[in-house]
């Protein structure tokens, strides 16, 4: 690497410093760290030769100049050098001045600066991804991954203490009350450390208790949650959201017959979902009536960094009529979530649109206050009233796309909820477009699974095929698609998708892939729970994707 030499550059005067290379007011020096080197400074316009030479500042370690590795004035009998092998990357500021007399008598020439530059031939750890808040059962594995490049050594932090033995890329524990709280990792390499941003584990450690009672008596059913702040609640019933129920505590009054069923409450605190085991209640020694199960696409969200000028596009198909509760959040992220998000990070004012074709159906870009007793019923996380953030609660019918645009740039998360009680007009298809990178800047789609049972599901990571049947030129490549659950488990991955799932992309009303692509495709049986889709591009390639998630019936 160089060691970079930067002078101003002022009028020619009687008297010039010059470098020798490669011109005297903006040196370029081939230094490399750890590998000697030189630059030779003479003077022009002095009618006799330079005598003495004064320096201030500070030289990169390693380095000296006419001799002397400190700042101050000395005699010369020949043109000085900044010489040396340097030993500390960084950046080192030095000023310099000749005269023509010894001792500093007689003419000067002017002070020139020089800024020195010094990179290493390594680099500090770069994290691939960040640990990713959960919220889990107790019990449960879990899996936080926060590899690095260029890192060497690990050291995972709990509540910003080390971890003993917590020394890989990669942390697993089993979820509990003591290990619920915040984690981070520290990376450590030749070019330095990197620490990243801290995840919350929030464990739901005491599920609702079945009971019995009688005509009239009090029902209390009451969750237990290790490490809850920030966290909201909704309570369901034989699969259905009860209004209104969106705290660690329901309570009836006085229960009917009405009342006895099967009772979950579904934690979440961020876009990750836990569902309690289920409390059966009954009535007068009744037995409840349960509904066989089901479970339908609920919720999906996608959160990415879009640059200026950028458009996420989300697709939504529906059988009949739906609700959609539909948010961009870019404030909303650093009020809600200060640890992993700073104001300076987040898109500073979302836009949401919805075309149906062409023709704009519905635009929002400040969401409006009446939507917060829904943002709970939901279970989304509060947004600050006034804030930039925007949302609406919008139908849908068929298909249609939100657009989520911005000004300025940053991260925004965007989120689209089933607002109605479970019916057969039903989410079919949820998908997201937007720009794959590297490391941490792939496309990522949350999806949460509602209900009580298993549901199958057709996803896709689609990359060549955008330029086959639509033309888009700038897309990925070759996609690789990764299922993970809430626990930060890997659940399924394909990089090449098979033919074998032809007649599935015909049952859901997909697009054709292309034979012989290198899009990426999967079936996929999966139960209640939140989960995220991730889409990559093979040996690190970038470009236009689309993540789709569709229920196969």
């Amino acid at each position: 690497m160089a060691l970079i030499a930067l002078l101003p550059r002022f009028a020619a005067n009687a008297a010039d410093i010059f470098s020798e290379e490669p011109s005297p007011y903006n040196a370029a020096v081939g230094a490399t760290f750890g590998v000697p080197d030189a630059v030779r400074f003479s003077v022009t316009g002095f009618s006799s030769p330079t005598a003495s030479w004064r320096w201030t500042g500070t030289l990169p370690p390693g380095l000296s100049f006419g001799g002397r590795t400190t700042a101050g004035d000395f005699n010369a009998t020949a043109w000085p050098s900044i010489v040396g092998t340097p030993t500390t990357p960084g950046t080192y500021n030095i000023t310099i001045r000749a005269s023509q007399g010894a001792d500093q008598a007689g003419p000067f020439t002017p002070v020139i600066n020089y800024q020195i530059y010094v990179s290493p031939d390594y680099y500090p750890p770069l994290f691939e991804t960040s640990p990713s808040s959960l919220t889990t059962t107790a019990g449960t594995s879990i899996t936080m991954n926060a590899p690095a490049y260029f890192a060497k050594t690990y050291q995972w932090k709990f509540n910003g203490v080390d971890i003993p033995g917590a020394t890989g890329a990669s942390l697993t524990l089993t979820a509990s009350a003591a290990n619920a709280g915040f984690y981070s990792q520290s990376a450590f390499g030749d070019g330095g450390s990197a620490f990243s941003p801290s995840a919350s584990l929030t464990v739901l450690t005491i599920p609702p208790a079945s009971v019995d009672l009688a005509l009239g008596a009090k029902l209390t059913l009451t969750v237990g949650v290790a490490n809850a702040g920030g966290s909201t609640y909704q309570w369901s019933r034989n699969g259905g959201a009860i209004s209104g129920a969106t705290s660690s505590t329901y309570v009836v009054l006085a229960v009917t017959v009405a009342d006895a069923g099967s009772y979950t409450v579904a934690v979440s605190n961020y876009a990750h979902v836990a569902i309690s085991a289920a409390a059966v209640v009954t009535v007068g020694g009744s037995v409840p009536i349960v509904p066989v199960a089901d479970s339908w696409l609920s919720n999906m969200s996608v959160r990415t960094n879009l640059g200026v000028g950028q458009t996420l596009i989300v697709g939504f198909v529906t059988a009949g009529a739906k609700n959609i509760m539909a948010r961009a959040v870019g404030p909303g992220l650093s009020t809600a979530f200060p640890a992993s998000f700073t104001a300076s990070q987040v898109l500073p004012d979302p836009r949401l649109r919805v075309f149906s074709g062409s023709t704009v159906m519905a635009t929002n870009e400040d969401w409006d206050a009446s939507l917060a007793a829904g943002f709970s019923q939901l279970g989304a996380f509060p947004l600050t009233t006034g804030s930039r953030d925007a949302g609406m609660l919008q139908s849908i019918n068929g298909a249609q796309t939100l657009h989520i645009t911005g000004t300025g740039s940053g991260i925004v998360l965007f989120e689209g909820y089933d607002a109605d009680s479970p019916s057969s007009n039903r989410l079919k298809n949820l998908s997201a477009r937007n720009r794959v990178g590297t490391g941490a800047d792939i496309l990522i789609s949350g999806f949460v699974i509602g209900g009580s049972g298993n549901v199958t599901l057709l996803i896709r990571g689609v990359g060549p095929t955008l330029f086959d049947s639509f033309g888009i030129a700038d897309r990925l490549i070759d996609p690789k698609l990764e299922i993970y659950d809430s626990t930060g488990k890997k659940i399924a991955e394909n990089d090449d998708w098979s033919p074998a799932l032809v007649s599935v992309f015909a049952q859901v009303g997909a697009v054709g892939l292309t034979s012989g692509s290198k899009d990426a495709a999967l079936q996929i049986t999966l139960p209640p729970g939140a989960y995220t889709a991730q889409v990559s591009g093979m040996s690190g390639g970038t470009g236009e994707a689309l993540v789709e998630v569709y229920e196969v019936k």
